[in-house]
């Protein structure tokens, strides 16, 4: 499967599963789209990795952490990209459950086949990195939505 393929079947994933949530009366607070991402953002990333990637300042080998992961759209592109492995960092229990079920959804239809972690934890505490896995010192990037430069 080509990426563009790939990275468009994320995206439509997302947007049914963000619908079947909100259709059960499960909201993520006041931002759009009940906590999923929007068109916007998925237009800000695609590039932004794109760019990291040529460049070097990104690579796809060592862990990644998602550090606030919410439902886990990063880490699905960044396995997309061949990053791995690719650890989401959530304190929101329902958003750890919402990024579970549809990276579940997308491994098991082939579109992601990588490792990702999803836990619900502090990014700053050991344990939230020992029950993914790793260890704090073998994470190689931090990705935070809110700053979306890579942190080695």
């Amino acid at each position: 499967m080509d990426k563009l393929t790939r990275l468009a079947r994320i995206i439509e994933t997302y947007e049914r599963v963000g619908g079947e949530l909100a259709s059960k009366g499960i909201s993520f607070g006041p931002t759009q789209g009940d906590g999923f991402w929007t068109a916007t953002r998925w237009d800000h990333l695609i590039p932004f990795l794109e760019w990291a990637v040529k460049r070097g300042i990104i690579y796809p080998s060592g862990p990644l952490v998602d550090a606030g992961s919410g439902t886990g759209e990063p880490s699905a592109l960044f396995n997309a990209y061949g990053f791995g492995p690719v650890v989401n960092i959530e304190l929101d229990t329902r958003l750890v459950e919402a990024a579970k079920k549809t990276i579940e959804s997308l491994v098991n239809c082939g579109i992601l086949t990588g490792d990702i972690r999803t836990v619900q934890g502090d990014f700053t505490k050991n344990e939230t990195y020992e029950a993914a896995g790793i260890a704090f010192r073998d994470a190689r990037v931090f990705y935070h939505g809110i700053n979306p430069e890579p942190l080695e």
